[in-house]
């Protein structure tokens, strides 16, 4: 067999132009791909970054908001309780009237409820005799008693609890009847 055969040699050559044109087709092809590829990777590297900027300017304005929250509450509702509060003791010093200080105690305890109340925060209802809701109440102790009322009850309360909307934040603290001997 002879090689050298002028149209074999022009079909390679063809073949060979065939196979050039078709990679260099394909290359460009590539090639624009490419390129759409790194446009949208720029603009969503662009978006991410836009993205975080906005995070962060949130961010900034929940932080001051929040300390402008704190700064209203404790101002315009801590504050004018505590200045009631040592009023109350203040007249104390200067008089032996217990009603004076009863009336001043009375009127800074009814100034932080209502701030309290302001911020969505209630005192939970609670009463003597009262059956202990395990949701709503932490009992501190157990008392005997020779009342008629059914072990569980509610026999004292040590000191409020609160709750949130809700939530309880702090539940009432309680003495509850046990068995009487």
């Amino acid at each position: 067999m002879n090689n050298d055969n002028p149209d074999t040699e022009h079909d390679l050559e063809k073949t060979e132009k065939i196979c050039i044109e078709d990679l260099e087709r394909k290359n460009k092809e590539l090639e624009e791909k490419n390129s759409k590829l790194n446009s949208t990777c720029t603009a969503l590297a662009q978006a991410l970054d836009q993205l975080k900027s906005r995070v962060r300017a949130l961010e900034s304005d929940t932080q001051n908001s929040i300390l402008q929250a704190k700064r209203k509450f404790v101002t315009e509702g801590v504050l004018p309780a505590l200045d009631l509060i040592e009023t109350a003791f203040n007249v104390i010093k200067e008089s032996p009237d217990l009603d004076s200080l009863k009336g001043g105690l009375q009127m800074g305890l009814e100034s932080a409820i209502s701030l309290l109340a302001s911020a969505g925060i209630n005192t939970i209802a609670c009463a003597i005799g009262d059956e202990v809701d395990p949701q709503l109440h932490e009992v501190v102790a157990l008392t005997e008693s020779d009342s008629e009322e059914p072990i569980g009850t509610i026999t004292e309360i040590k000191q409020n609890g609160y709750m949130l909307n809700d939530t309880v934040i702090r539940p009432v603290k309680v003495c509850v009847k046990a068995k009487s001997e």
